[in-house]
């Protein structure tokens, strides 16, 4: 019920996979510090930014792009990929060792996040809210699906409980300690839809 920050605790109980292996895998980096190697960790929440259109927040505006009607309630953290990679050159060049940093812009719910996205690219933003017993009844069927066929499941039954959790992050340390200033969400997915829609037309 209360902001995660750099001194949070980390629990396995009810996290997804993925969760875990990151969690597992930032824990052989302090390993590594605790050998000498100076490590400065940063934690960035949903990265928005161009690229790739596939995969993580590009798919995001494909699918919204293509028509996208449903939005789920899920809240969490976002940043814009500029933030991230000029927070880590920034880092890189301070005398800091041994530290961990959140890289939140802004935390807001997915329907803002997609309301901002279908303005940039001109499109009606998802107006029907998934709800849990929707989402149910999809993993059920992919797990069919895949028992029967072997075909890869994209719902696990952690990561659909997930789809409606709160979660805000506080990103307080970098900005007192290096005066760091993140750029807005609404910007950031202004110029990520303005390359999305570009790359659209050209191909």
């Amino acid at each position: 019920n209360k902001p995660v920050t750099e001194n949070s605790t980390f629990s396995h109980n009810g996290n997804s996979v993925y969760a875990i292996t990151k969690f597992g895998a930032e824990m052989e980096v302090w390993r590594g510090s605790q050998e000498g190697l100076d490590v400065t960790i940063v934690n960035p929440g949903v990265i928005i930014g161009a690229g790739n259109w596939n995969s993580g927040s590009g798919l995001l505006f494909k699918k919204i792009d293509q028509g996208l009607n449903y939005h789920f309630p899920k809240t969490t953290g976002f940043v814009g990929v500029e933030d991230v990679a000029e927070a880590m050159f920034e880092l890189i060049k301070k005398p800091i060792k041994n530290e961990r940093y959140i890289l939140v812009a802004e935390n807001l719910s997915f329907k803002s996040l997609f309301s901002e996205i279908a303005k940039s690219l001109g499109k009606p933003a998802p107006s029907k809210e998934l709800k849990p017993w929707m989402v149910f009844i999809g993993w059920l069927f992919q797990y069919a699906m895949s028992s029967l066929f072997g075909t890869k499941r994209q719902i696990t039954k952690k990561s659909y409980k997930t789809l409606f959790e709160t979660t805000t992050y506080d990103a307080s340390k970098i900005k007192k300690e290096l005066g760091f200033e993140f750029r807005s969400i609404h910007s950031c997915v202004q110029k990520t839809g303005a390359v999305f829609l570009k790359e659209k037309r050209s191909t």
